[in-house]
């Protein structure tokens, strides 16, 4: 048959690539666990954060804080050194939220969203790294 040419696979860079450069330290992720504090009632929330922080520098000072509707935690003097991922944990209590909509499986029912925000800031820089 006259058809028995050679496959070239595709190789190389086939999408758009861009290079993100930080100073002092970098959220890497956020993975927050939501349990209602009562199965009676949906109205209080314990939030339980963890935050992976890689540094950029061989040594960085600074507080890791999260917040959501209104209740925040912070904790100051996290240390960063050698290079070395470390991971943060936070916790909050929710009292009471103002529209506590549960987030269903797909195909189940609506899966509404809760605003979370996570910082991270530098002792010696006044700029924020923030995830949301």
């Amino acid at each position: 048959a006259w058809d028995w040419g050679p496959c070239f696979l595709t190789q190389g860079v086939w999408q758009s690539a861009t290079i993100h450069a930080f100073s002092d330290a970098v959220i890497q992720y956020v993975a927050p666990q939501i349990v209602p504090t009562s199965s009676d009632s949906l109205a209080s929330w314990n939030v339980d954060v963890d935050v992976w922080l890689l540094p950029a520098s061989v040594e960085v000072v600074g507080s890791v804080s999260a917040s959501v509707y209104g209740t925040s935690t912070k904790i100051d003097d996290v240390q960063l050194s050698g290079l070395t991922p470390i991971t943060v944990h936070l916790h909050l209590s929710i009292e009471s939220l103002p529209a506590s909509e549960l987030w269903w499986p797909r195909g189940y029912g609506e899966q509404p969203l809760h605003p979370l925000t996570v910082s991270f800031v530098p002792s010696t820089n006044s700029s924020a790294i923030q995830q949301e």
